[in-house]
C-alpha cells in the first residue's frame, strides 16, 4: 500500500494528551470514522490545506481511483468529527468531538456528487486495505461512519434514499477484520 503524505492546516498535537498535560487521560484509539467528500478529491486535498479554512482536517483521504493521501500523523488529532460522540467514547473534557479518540478517513464522494453510479471499487480496496492495516496495528480500533456520531443526524453511508450512494457497509466490515462501534 503506498501512501502519500500532503499535510493538512489544522491538526491539534497529541503532546497535550497524557500526565501533566492539558488532558491527563492518555489519548487512546478507539473509532474508524468513515466520511465522504461533498466534493472531488482534490478539492478535499486543497480545502484541508487552504490558509481560509480554520475547521477540518482528516487523517486520510481516498481518491475515487485508490489513491491514499495521508493528511495528518496519526499521533495528532485531525479535525474531522465535529461536535460528536457516541456511547461512552472519550471526548476528552471540553471537547465534545470524539476526534481524540478516532482516526477519520475520508472518501473523495459519495458517488452521485462526483458524476458516478457506484462507489469504485479501487477506492473500496484501498478502504479495506488501510482498515486492514489500523487494525493490525490497533487492534481493538471499531469501525463507525460520521452520520450516526454527527451532531445533525443525516444518514450517509447507510444510504441516502438513492440506491447508488449506498455505501457497501457489510463488505467494508468483513473484509477488513474490524468490527462496527
Amino acid at each position: 500500500m503506498t501512501i502519500e503524505f500532503l499535510p493538512a492546516r489544522n491538526k491539534t498535537s497529541a503532546s497535550l494528551f497524557g500526565p501533566g498535560k492539558r488532558w491527563e487521560t492518555p489519548r487512546l484509539f478507539k473509532l474508524v470514522v468513515i466520511h465522504w467528500t461533498a466534493g472531488s478529491f482534490n478539492s478535499c486535498l486543497r480545502w484541508f490545506q487552504a490558509p481560509n479554512n480554520k475547521r477540518s482536517s482528516a487523517h486520510y483521504v481516498i481518491s475515487e481511483l485508490g489513491k491514499i493521501v495521508q493528511m495528518v500523523d496519526e499521533e495528532s488529532v485531525a479535525w474531522h468529527a465535529g461536535i460528536s460522540s457516541w456511547k461512552d467514547y472519550p471526548t476528552y473534557g471540553n471537547w465534545n468531538s470524539l476526534n481524540p479518540c478516532s482516526i477519520g478517513i475520508e472518501l473523495a464522494g459519495p458517488p452521485s456528487c462526483i458524476g458516478l453510479k457506484g462507489w469504485n471499487e479501487e477506492q473500496l480496496d484501498a478502504l479495506v486495505e488501510l482498515c486492514r492495516d489500523i487494525r493490525i496495528r490497533m487492534p481493538d480500533i471499531k469501525l463507525i461512519d460520521h452520520s450516526r456520531i454527527c451532531a445533525t443526524k443525516i444518514d450517509v453511508l447507510k444510504g441516502t434514499g438513492y440506491e447508488e450512494d449506498l455505501f457497501p457497509w457489510g463488505r467494508l466490515l468483513s473484509e477488513s477484520g474490524m468490527i462496527e462501534a
